[in-house]
């Protein structure tokens, strides 16, 4: 590793040296996104009966993450982004089940000591004492036995180094390294998630137009281009399958025009042995209109797949896709619809309203590669951005500006509808799809964890199902004072291939095919004084579950001397729904609460540190995230992704259940 790396340095050198040019001078700064904390947890019911309720210690965790970046140029001309991880231990949440923290104490459910204090804080004690980096990173000793090998912290995360020339700009990556954003036109075509190569093998390659290229195409068409390849090993985003990207774009004032082609191959092959070979391609224009602009745009894609499911490696999609996608199984064969997506969108906007109209559609094999699909985080940006396998997807939204921009009303209407009828092509159905993925549609983890993110719509004839967004903010004039209200409401309506009848298919929250899903409210005032600076309060009613209804308040205070206090409270009630009639109502817990501080230091590069106390529910963000800061969806608490197990999220209403924790730590955000 040492020797490539330093290969690679060398020639950066000398060629930098070259091609570098006086316009742009050497300078490299430093950045850290580091945390340390401590979590005391505590068990508020027993887990082997709910029924009891109590206060007692489950663990004492230490947790420790840094990343340490060094970012520009260390030539002229030659950018260079370099990150160092040296450490990525977890606080123990039930979030992360079979992350192994560094436990200074641990007990069972059953009380019994895995760990007892004594021995977890001498331990603690002589390894921060003498061994600070190996202990927190919890490293290996990259011998490439299970458990170890290249990557245990510390590692190299990021590496990324560049020359740039007037006729050619040249840019690699290695391992964590994310790929430039591309969004020309309405979509991202290349994802700034996506990774060069998670099983640190893999990495790419990319060259684009020098600025002396495109001033003489601009000068002699009147036209401004941009264009740029990319051979890579990322196409998986592990890094063990090769690929490509390349895009040419040309601008006319406002017009532009882009096409983009995606490439994927198996065997250890570059530009040969074809898996999936994608075209993108899009327009937008932008025309000024009475007192407003009219920004029109239109995306498409066609997907080929080379090979069937059965022809794959491993006949496993979703490890052959490193899960960044989600379509499973492919025929091998062009079948028109299914292998389209695209989109058209209008937008008129002025000073005081707007107004946005939009259709998607998207085939049951439409792919697209380099944009990222789950991969363990719980964001889908290929589903959210194309639709949901087989769909069609109507948006009508916009706003509206009163009272000299007061007040602001705004609504968003979505309505989902089925693209084709798969039940009269039986080889898309529920089970080939996620059987294909590696799993069954009968409880399988990746089933059970995704289906409601990524599932496909399948045999309906008909219907729809409809989200209404509706939201209120005011600005009470004169003050410093708002208020801002919204709701999210869904209704599901569809028809099915065995019937005419309207589904009985009722969201797993309610017994009805409408549901009222989450409703806030937040009121905010400024400037109130010098100690008290500012206050803003968060009331949200949660009705994502199926068993228990939540009701929050949340607030948060701003002080002088760069102080925030944060509490909230929480009720939970058990609902009338047919999931509660088998719940026990003493399992319960009604109460809830939160109280947290922090404080941005003056010493220390600013950083900032934090306690908190969390009671039966958890309004803070997960130690990785920035856990000084609050987690709302809006004015709701947020939900969680459940990392490793097979819940999909956690709602809000269960996150911390039964749990309790205290905890301290600093951070640092340079």
């Amino acid at each position: 590793m040492k020797k490539h790396i330093g290969l690679a340095f060398a020639l950066l050198l000398s060629t930098s040296l070259f091609f570098a040019q006086e316009s742009e001078k050497a300078k490299v700064e430093f950045h850290t996104w580091s945390m340390i904390g401590l979590q005391s947890k505590f068990s508020t019911q027993s887990e082997n009966t709910p029924t009891l309720k109590g206060f007692d210690a489950d663990s004492i965790t230490f947790g420790f993450k840094s990343y340490n970046k060094l970012i520009g140029n260390f030539l002229p001309n030659s950018p260079l982004f370099l990150e160092i991880c040296l450490a990525e231990t977890e606080l123990d949440d039930q979030i992360i089940p079979d992350v192994y923290p560094i436990y200074l104490m641990h007990r069972t459910k059953n009380g019994d000591y895995t760990v007892n204090p004594q021995d977890g804080f001498l331990d603690f004690g002589k390894n921060i004492i003498s061994n600070l980096i190996g202990y927190a990173a919890q490293s290996g000793n990259n011998s490439g036995l299970e458990g170890t090998g290249p990557g245990t912290p510390a590692y190299l995360g990021h590496l990324k180094f560049g020359i740039d020339t007037p006729y050619v700009n040249f840019s690699a990556g290695f391992n964590y390294a994310k790929l430039d954003l591309r969004q020309p036109i309405l979509w991202k075509v290349v994802d700034d998630q996506w990774t060069a190569g998670y099983q640190h093998v893999g990495g790419y390659n990319q060259f684009t137009m020098g600025s002396r290229v495109v001033s003489a195409l601009e000068q002699l068409t009147g036209l401004t281009f941009t264009a740029g390849f990319s051979p890579n090993k990322s196409a998986d985003r592990k890094g063990t399958l090769y690929g490509h990207f390349g895009w040419i774009g040309v601008k006319k004032g406002e017009l532009a025009l882009d096409i983009q082609s995606n490439g994927m191959y198996d065997n250890g092959n570059l530009f040969y042995d074809s898996v999936e070979q994608d075209i993108v391609f899009g327009a937008r224009d932008l025309f000024r209109i009475g007192q407003g602009k009219l920004f029109v745009g239109a995306q498409g894609l066609v997907a080929f797949h080379q090979k069937a499911f059965t022809e794959s490696e491993n006949n496993i999609s979703a490890d052959y896709f490193g899960y960044s996608s989600d379509v499973f199984y492919r025929s091998g064969s062009f079948e028109g619809i299914k292998n389209m997506a695209g989109q058209v969108k209008a937008s008129y906007y002025t000073d005081t309203y707007a107004i946005n109209a939009s259709y998607r559609l998207r085939g049951m094999q439409a792919s697209e590669l380099y944009v990222k699909e789950n991969s363990d985080d719980g964001t889908f940006d290929l589903s959210e951005q194309l639709g949901v396998l087989n769909s069609q997807n109507i948006d009508i939204d916009g706003y509206v500006k009163l009272m000299d921009s007061s007040l602001v009303l705004n609504l968003g209407i979505r309505a989902t509808l089925p693209l084709e009828n798969l039940s009269q092509d039986t080889r898309f159905n529920k089970n080939n799809y996620w059987e294909a993925s590696g799993t069954v549609a009968d409880g399988n983890w990746y089933y059970n964890r995704c289906k409601n993110f990524m599932e496909p719509l399948y045999n309906q004839t008909g219907g729809a199902e409809l989200t209404f967004k509706p939201s209120v903010s005011y600005s009470i004039p004169n003050t410093d004072m708002s208020l801002s209200l919204y709701g999210d409401f869904n209704v599901r309506a569809y028809t099915y291939s065995s019937g005419d009848n309207w589904t009985q298919n009722v969201y797993e929250s309610s017994d009805s095919i409408f549901r009222a899903k989450k409703a806030g409210l937040s009121y905010e005032i400024n400037n109130i004084g010098p100690a008290l600076r500012s206050v803003t309060l968060y009331y949200g009613l949660d009705n994502t579950n199926s068993i228990r209804l939540f009701n929050t308040l949340i607030g948060e205070a701003s002080l002088s001397g760069n102080i925030k206090v944060s509490c909230g409270v929480g009720l939970k009630t058990v609902k009338n729904t047919q999931a509660a009639l088998s719940y026990n109502k003493a399992e319960n817990n009604p109460f809830a609460f939160v109280l947290g501080f922090a404080k941005q230091l003056n010493i220390l590069q600013r950083a900032t540190i934090y306690s908190q106390f969390v009671y039966n529910m958890d309004s803070y963000k997960l130690f990785d995230g920035g856990q000084d800061k609050l987690s709302l969806d809006r004015a709701n608490v947020s939900s969680r992704w459940d990392d490793k197990s097979a819940q999909g999220t956690i709602d809000a209403v269960d996150y911390y259940d039964g749990k309790a924790a205290v905890r301290v730590g600093i951070r640092w955000d340079i």
